[in-house]
């Protein structure tokens, strides 16, 4: 285990530009963690370009959201990659233990685009479905009997329910029990 470096003149420390070589070993043909990360990156930007940025990654995020909500009716297969709270605790924490804090935020504000647009499908038991209802009873000029509606919601909240329920187990088995090996 070799760690050579060129340090900074004045306090000994790791500044960008400076060079450093790592050896890393290996145990049993795996690659042995070395607990190493330097990075250093100053952006500066003015309020207009902040707010060009934000708008320009929001956008990025829910076409790339939509884009999945697709292919989960285009391609069966994507199913697989889907998670619910399990897969999001160990996925967002590999994230801030191998990228940082900032990648860390910007995967929950990706999270949180990902609810809201899910929140707007026209689906029952979601906002997207009260949203429905109005524009089909402005349409029609009429409002849908109280006792439809109600029946509609309490179908799509199980149905909701049992997605969440399969969804739990998939990462159970997927995170949780994968290292358990059965007698």
């Amino acid at each position: 285990h070799v760690i050579e470096r060129i340090p900074n003149e004045n306090d000994g420390s790791l500044v960008d530009g400076d060079i450093f070589t790592i050896q890393i070993s290996q145990v049993d043909g795996e690659l042995q963690p070395i607990g190493i990360s330097v990075f250093s990156q100053i952006i500066q930007y003015n309020f207009g370009e902040i707010i060009a940025h934000t708008f320009s990654d929001f956008g990025r995020s829910s076409i790339a959201i939509f884009q999945a909500l697709g292919n989960l009716f285009t391609k069966p297969s994507s199913w697989s990659e889907v998670g619910g709270i399990i897969a999001i605790g160990y996925e967002t924490t590999a994230v801030l233990k191998s990228s940082g804090f900032l990648s860390f935020l910007r995967i929950w504000g990706l999270i949180s685009v990902n609810l809201a647009i899910f929140n707007l499908l026209p689906f029952p038991g979601l906002d997207g479905w009260q949203l429905l209802v109005l524009i089909v009873e402005g349409c029609l000029g009429k409002k849908i009997p109280e006792k439809v509606k109600n029946i509609i919601s309490l179908i799509g909240i199980g149905l909701l329910l049992v997605l969440m329920v399969g969804i739990i187990f998939k990462d159970l088995f997927t995170y949780v029990f994968a290292g358990i090996r059965l007698l």
